[in-house]
């Protein structure tokens, strides 16, 4: 997809984003790496107007005095749509982003379409700093012996030939300090207060973070479906990117009419 990077000024300080697509709005909130835009999100676009922000403190960019938590980004990421002149999107939280989704459709929920949660990370109570950089590849993917085909840079976790998805100890660290120590108690709360349609997807062999949170969700959000994916790690659109469009796809055109067993949906390959 052809894309326009920019950049959204904000009393708090600059917040980065691409563009690109036609249709719908779509905000994209990266994982915990900061963003990282593939051949999934290349094809998201062929059907929506993604906008991918690099969240304040990832990439290389600056972080916000005013942000402290996830709640605080998901904040940022409402006044950046707003100043852009978006009045209505649907959104997609990648892992750690899907803790700043959760956050924006409690807060932002009268703007929000649809929201499509991709393994978040709302509810994993070990902090990341804590886990060995050579575990985190085995951990992430169903399949990590297959990591060359699968990405198109260096593996994950610090592994020898580049830095990975989750950066420097710095960025480690930062993650922790936003994610808070409560284990997402503090969004339970809230959870049934959100107006738009949620869909939650997880890996069955997701090690990272436990599939059985989005139980959770699906506990407590009015309108909330939970599908698992088989054979597939923390990553969905790296790992079984062809199953998952199919799924975001369809729920984003059905949203509320979508249709996903009231337990868990299982994608078969």
């Amino acid at each position: 997809m052809a894309l326009t990077s920019g950049t959204v000024e904000l009393e708090g300080g600059p917040v980065s984003y691409v563009r690109g697509g036609a249709g719908p709005v779509l905000a994209l909130l990266h994982g915990g790496g900061g963003l990282q835009l593939g051949p999934f999100h290349e094809r998201l676009a062929e059907r929506h107007d993604v906008i991918a922000f690099q969240l304040p403190g990832f990439g290389g960019t600056p972080r916000h005095p005013s942000v402290g938590d996830t709640r605080d980004l998901a904040s940022v990421v409402a006044r950046a749509l707003s100043a852009l002149g978006i009045e209505h999107y649907s959104v997609l939280g990648e892992s750690f982003g899907g803790k700043v989704a959760t956050w924006l459709a409690i807060d932002d929920g009268a703007r929000i379409d649809a929201a499509v949660l991709e393994s978040p990370a709302t509810f994993r109570t070990e902090p990341l700093s804590s886990i060995p950089p050579e575990e985190i590849p085995g951990r992430m993917f169903a399949h990590p012996e297959l990591l060359g085909a699968l990405l198109a840079g260096p593996p994950p976790g610090d592994a020898p030939g580049g830095p990975g998805p989750y950066g420097a100890d710095d960025q480690r660290l930062w993650l922790d300090e936003l994610m808070g120590d409560d284990g997402g108690d503090d969004v339970v709360p809230h959870l049934a207060s959100i107006v738009t349609p949620v869909l939650v997807a997880f890996g069955t062999a997701d090690g990272m973070v436990s599939p059985e949170t989005g139980r959770i969700y699906r506990a407590h959000v009015p309108v909330c479906h939970y599908a698992l994916i088989y054979d597939a790690g923390h990553l969905l659109h790296v790992e079984r990117p062809d199953a998952f469009l199919e799924l975001v796809e369809d729920f984003l055109d059905r949203k509320s009419g979508f249709v996903v067993d009231a337990a868990s949906g299982v994608l078969l390959p």
